[in-house]
């Protein structure tokens, strides 16, 4: 019964923590993607010039 109860526990824990990683790698997906088209539409469009601090 107590193994059963970690067990479950467990799972549930690890369940929740899935579902926040893949949110948190969603959002950081849109922003990479977000960049890289931004850097896009600068340099071959609109010629906004925009610096990019190295950090």
């Amino acid at each position: 019964m107590g193994l059963q109860r970690v067990e479950a526990s467990a799972r549930t824990l690890s369940n929740g923590l899935n579902w926040l990683v893949e949110r948190v790698i969603a959002v950081l997906m849109l922003a990479l993607v977000l960049d890289v088209w931004l850097g896009v539409v600068d340099r071959y469009l609109v010629h906004w010039q925009l610096n990019w601090p190295a950090i």
